[in-house]
């Protein structure tokens, strides 16, 4: 049996409506618990399920979090396996050692503690939306669990690991795979050397950002090594929506000001995918890689529209997008023209 401790929290969201905002931990079949903030749809409405990115903030949504619920649509934030709270919870319960630190974490496991998440508010034909590293959650909960989707939404995609657009991460990765060649020895010894060099670079480099993690701050870098290292082989163009999804639609999100490298290869996506599962395509003009933040009206109005199935977000069309006199404007987006889908920056 998954328990759960909650404090009840009541926001007035309007003069008229009184949601109630649950907040607290929920146990999951791996023996972890993971933070949670779900608000209930109203009646006939559906729900947003919200992943984070790596080093994102369920507060960093609270615009567009707001906003849908003032619509009467549900909300769902959780933090996934040792991000934020999830990780001091899951320190503090283990005294340091909890087995998916040192035994590290994997997406088809990420996937399931977020079906025992809906399953626990019992809540299907959600909206799954997951912005950049949380694509990945929400890619291979897509092809795991598809019954649960109603749409799926990639905000600023991880395609593939970043250290592969890295010249010296490229290199680094070609000389690991030479050492597999050598069968389990050498995938031991290729293994060795991943965990070496990534752990002192994520000690060097994480932050714990508005989070204080007292005892265990020290030790937040390798949370954050094990998070990157579960998404180290994975790549969006391999996941199999179309025999998955099953006439649901997938939605793409991109921002104009995302990095110059990883912005073609995300729009090139849409050319990979096949038409049957393609719902919109919208570059927001003036966004940065951090969408949310940097264009919460966008999110909102978009989001807002594949809810309530609006005909013009499931025509497989591309758009760029641009907020005029308070409204959302969609001009038709001729990926062709500014991009080349073909010519990928990764291999």
């Amino acid at each position: 049996m998954k328990n759960i401790l909650f404090l009840l929290l009541f926001l007035t969201l309007s003069k008229q409506v009184l949601a109630a905002r649950l907040t607290g931990f929920v146990n999951t079949s791996n023996g972890s618990e993971l933070y949670v903030q779900y608000t209930k749809a109203e009646p006939g409405k559906p729900t947003f399920v919200f992943i984070n990115g790596l080093v994102y903030e369920i507060e960093r949504w609270s615009k567009v979090s707001q906003a849908l619920t003032k619509l009467g649509y549900g909300v769902l934030h959780y933090e996934f396996e040792g991000q934020n709270r999830s990780y001091l919870q899951s320190m503090n319960n283990n005294n340091g050692h909890p087995n998916w630190l040192y035994k590290g974490i994997k997406l088809d496991d990420s996937a399931q503690q977020l079906k025992e998440i809906l399953d626990y508010f019992n809540i299907s034909n959600a909206n799954i939306v997951g912005l950049s590293y949380g694509s990945t959650i929400a890619a291979t909960f897509a092809k795991n669990h598809p019954e649960y989707i109603k749409n799926i939404v990639l905000m600023s995609p991880l395609i593939i690991s970043l250290d592969r657009y890295d010249p010296q991460g490229k290199n680094f990765r070609l000389w690991l795979s030479t050492l597999d060649l050598w069968g389990p020895i050498g995938s031991y010894w290729s293994n060795y050397y991943y965990d070496m060099v990534y752990k002192w670079y994520y000690s060097k480099q994480s932050s714990t950002r508005n989070y204080d993690f007292g005892r265990w701050e020290k030790d937040y870098y390798k949370s954050v090594f094990q998070q990157v290292k579960s998404v180290n082989n994975f790549d969006l163009r391999k996941i199999n929506f179309k025999d998955n999804l099953d006439g649901k639609k997938l939605h793409l999100i991109t921002a104009s000001k995302e990095n110059k490298v990883y912005l073609p290869d995300q729009l090139s996506m849409w050319n990979i995918w096949p038409k049957e599962i393609k719902g919109s395509l919208v570059h927001i003009q003036g966004a940065s890689h951090a969408i949310p933040d940097s264009a919460p009206a966008f999110s909102i109005a978009i989001l807002d529209s594949i809810a309530k199935e609006e005909n013009i977000m499931f025509k497989g069309s591309s758009f760029k997008a641009e907020i005029k006199n308070g409204k959302l404007v969609l001009d038709y987006f001729e990926l062709n023209k500014y991009y080349f889908p073909n010519k990928l920056n990764f291999k």
